[in-house]
């Protein structure tokens, strides 16, 4: 069974403000209940409308990692790689920003609440397509005149930009790419791992998304059997991983099927599984 990205779930000081950001620099919007039916909860941010949000329904599970689990032991464990946790999903309010269809994207942005303060450099980012370098310079423009401030992590003289968003979060919009043209606005989600062809193998397996075959010792990238959206790259780095991290994959299970999954991938990082609900 393989279970393919569903959402990219953020930790946010402020979600609301946090999910607006991303929707204007995406070009994206908030999922409305009905687009986002027996998902998690969905926040309609448009031009002149007001931020809300829906409770999940009542009875619906949702697998939970570790850091989210109840307190008694989970049902199972498989492969040695991790603890299996079901329960009753909370009654939580989560802004979820949607790419249209014609962005080619699989996964959401999911926005929850998390008061503990960012303490270190992320462990996954985001990188932004852009077409040609008039429309890079755009792209960093628009997100700057969002809030977004330029970072400096060392990279030096590069082509691509570095930014954090409002809340601190590392992002890059990347130079124009031909490996990205058939992506929309997001380029690739990035892993820093120590060792990327280790990782992406597991989580290739996983997902069902194939390993590229342009790859090498230090970036190894999966891309959607579709061909279209961004790659999951795992990028080498010889940091480790620091506490819980604020970006977390979320994937999706095909109704029936029994969607135990470990809860941390062999270098701890965090997901979860949920199930697809059954068809209306």
């Amino acid at each position: 069974m393989t279970t393919p990205p569903s959402a990219l779930t953020v930790d946010a000081a402020q979600p609301q403000e946090l999910a607006r950001f991303w929707a204007g620099l995406l070009g994206w919007h908030l999922a409305t209940p009905a687009e986002f039916a027996g998902g998690p909860d969905a926040a309609a941010v448009r031009p002149g409308r007001s931020v809300g949000g829906l409770a999940y329904a009542a009875g619906e599970e949702r697998l939970l990692g570790l850091d989210e689990a109840p307190a008694s032991p989970g049902a199972a464990v498989g492969a040695g790689l991790g603890r299996f946790t079901r329960q009753e999903a909370p009654s939580v309010a989560a802004p979820v920003v949607r790419p249209p269809a014609e962005d080619g994207c699989e996964f959401d942005l999911v926005f929850v609440a998390e008061a503990e303060p960012k303490g270190h450099k992320n462990r996954l980012h985001l990188d932004l397509a852009s077409r040609t370098p008039e429309h890079q310079r755009e792209v960093v423009e628009c997100a700057s005149a969002l809030g977004a401030r330029h970072l400096n992590l060392g990279q030096g003289d590069v082509p691509w930009v570095v930014l954090a968003d409002p809340q601190d979060n590392e992002f890059c919009v990347l130079e124009p790419r031909p490996e990205y043209a058939g992506a929309g606005a997001l380029a690739a989600l990035v892993v820093d791992t120590n060792e990327p062809a280790r990782l992406a193998g597991f989580w290739s397996v996983l997902t069902g998304w194939p390993v590229s075959t342009d790859q090498n010792p230090q970036t190894v990238g999966l891309r959607s059997p579709s061909g279209r959206g961004p790659a999951i790259e795992f990028v080498r780095s010889t940091n480790a991983k620091q506490g819980r991290n604020r970006l977390r994959l979320e994937l999706a299970a095909d109704p029936g099927a029994d969607p135990l999954s470990p809860t941390q991938d062999p270098e701890g990082n965090e997901f979860c599984v949920r199930t697809r609900p059954e068809p209306a």
